[in-house]
């Protein structure tokens, strides 16, 4: 399960600009938006007041032409999109014990990655991280920008890679 209020999921459209109503923000004046619709029929809405609304847009855009899914956290109550981080296909290396968490090696990542115990989902994504492993096959994950924070592993649907040797100690 991802975090509350997340959607993780392919791009079906993205809307020209709407007017939603008014905002305090901005002295009562209606503020343009557009609305994010995923497949799974789920929607949110940019807030084009914000400057990252517009960059994540062109994102979402680029997202719907490419095929690729995005992760989203839509707030509950004005159904604005608060966050968008990429889920990002991987192999993956190692998983190992780092007190309670686990450092997970992601091929060919240089940077190091972490899944906190402290996530509500620590043993279902530690499952699909080490049958990822095990069977050589690619999993989307989705991680912080800022500490490698892995906060939602989902398999790809393909089968084993056939990518060379299999990573140490999985020969």
């Amino acid at each position: 399960m991802p975090r509350p209020n997340a959607v993780i999921s392919d791009v079906r459209e993205v809307t020209g600009q709407v007017a939603v109503a008014a905002d305090e923000r901005l002295g009562g004046a209606p503020v343009p938006h557009r609305r994010v619709i995923f497949g799974g029929g789920q929607s949110g809405l940019l807030d084009l007041s914000l400057d990252r609304s517009r960059i994540w847009g062109e994102v979402l855009e680029s997202l719907r032409d490419s095929g690729q899914p995005a992760y989203v956290e839509i707030d509950p109550e004005s159904d604005v999109i608060t966050e968008l981080l990429l889920p990002i296909r991987f192999l993956v290396g190692a998983v190992e014990p780092i007190d309670d968490d686990m450092r997970v090696d992601l091929i060919v990542s240089q940077a190091r990655h972490y899944l906190r115990a402290s996530n509500p989902d620590f043993a279902e994504f530690r499952r699909l991280l080490e049958t990822a492993r095990d069977d050589r096959t690619p999993v989307f994950v989705t991680e912080t920008l800022d500490d490698h924070e892995i906060i939602d592993v989902r398999p790809t649907g393909e089968g084993p890679a056939d990518a060379g040797p299999a990573p140490a100690g999985q020969g």
